[in-house]
């Protein structure tokens, strides 16, 4: 049924199998209905995810198309959308203009979501990785980080992840974030919990190999091996972050933002060892 063949194209996509994704996807779509609202909205999502089906697999013009026609989808529905709804319909928007290269239009969308529903954490954190892995806007991150520190009672290891992918953000683009990052860190590095670890590591109090050594699972050793695949990637050392986001995605973790994050930057940012290591540009 429909839902299997999204499910079967959810699982291959995040294997970086693009092309056998997309025809899950395409079987989805023709089981979709195309009229009432939740029918354009299942099938505005569809689409997007066949785009980056196709993206994945390299096929850009189809990717491209895709794009266009599920923001259209999203244009139609959101005069009908309010609070949660309409600010998941804005985050699509944002992605999908970002991936468009309509970066101006894309902040103006994320900025929308923040407004229709300020107390929920979702689109806060779906719009920080998106900015991890895309053109760095540090201004905008820092903007996203700082709304969601006054809007939303953050659990302590969000506010470190938050921090970190602002970091990461900053990092790509060769600068530095402001200090309200750096003292959020800070803060947060005093404890003896994985946060605590990782929010030290960010903070420079320990270094990459005494994160590993406070790993206590998969998951924990993901997120370090992550985090430092980042600082190389800032730090240019392309060969070295690619080694680490390949053993990210080896890991089967497919649900963490962190694996999403990792298999952006090997399709998108980190060319293949054995060809010219050039990061995208900011």
């Amino acid at each position: 049924g429909r839902l299997a063949h999204i499910q079967l194209g959810m699982l291959l996509e995040r294997l970086g199998r693009g092309d056998q994704a997309a025809v899950h996807y395409r079987e989805a779509l023709d089981q979709t209905p195309s009229r009432g609202a939740e029918g354009v909205v299942e099938r505005a999502q569809l689409v997007e995810r066949l785009g980056d089906a196709f993206r994945i697999a390299g096929e850009e013009p189809q990717s491209l198309r895709m794009y266009r026609q599920a923001l259209s989808h999203w244009d139609e529905l959101l005069a009908d959308m309010r609070g949660p709804r309409r600010a998941i319909g804005q985050v699509r928007r944002g992605v999908l203009l970002s991936r468009l290269g309509d970066e101006a239009a894309s902040a103006e969308a994320f900025s929308a979501a923040m407004e229709a529903a300020p107390s929920w954490r979702e689109p806060y954190a779906t719009i920080l990785a998106h900015l991890v892995v895309s053109a760095p806007n540090v201004t905008l991150a820092q903007t996203v980080l700082r709304r969601a520190q006054s809007q939303l009672r953050l659990e302590p290891e969000w506010k470190v992840y938050f921090a970190l992918w602002v970091q990461a953000i900053a990092a790509r683009a060769s600068t530095q974030p402001e200090q309200d990052v750096t003292d959020l860190l800070d803060q947060m590095s005093n404890g003896e919990t994985w946060a605590n670890r990782l929010a030290a590591y960010g903070h420079h109090s320990i270094e990459y190999a005494q994160l590993v050594g406070h790993a206590q699972n998969r998951a924990q050793r993901v997120e370090a091996n992550f985090y430092e695949g980042v600082r190389l990637l800032g730090a240019g050392d392309v060969a070295g972050a690619r080694h680490l986001f390949e053993r990210v995605t080896e890991s089967g973790m497919i649900n963490f933002f962190e694996y999403q994050m990792a298999q952006e930057f090997l399709q998108e940012t980190v060319p293949p060892r054995g060809e010219v290591a050039e990061t995208r540009a900011p």
